[in-house]
């Protein structure tokens, strides 16, 4: 499992850009790709970001753990077992 960068907002080409090579290397080594930008995982929630506008808040650790769990529930990597991949 991999989890792309998150920013505070989609669009930011840097980000993008990386995200690309992130899903392809994942997509390479068989791992699942989760791209949080694209997604909007924190789109709206502006009590995420820090005053910085890049670092998470609390409440946006808060968020991403949420999504993460949500994303391994959703997949059924919470049904495997310990060094084991689940079924393609």
């Amino acid at each position: 499992m991999v989890v792309g960068y998150i920013p505070p907002g989609r669009g930011q080409p840097a980000v993008t850009k990386g995200n690309e090579v992130l899903a392809r290397i994942a997509d390479a080594r068989g791992a699942l790709f989760w791209d949080p930008a694209a997604e909007g995982w924190l789109d709206g929630r502006s009590d995420a970001v820090g005053r910085d506008g890049y670092e998470l808040t609390v409440a946006g650790h808060r968020l991403l753990a949420d999504e993460v769990l949500e994303q391994v529930r959703h997949t059924g990597l919470d049904d495997v077992e310990r060094g084991q991949l689940p079924p393609q």
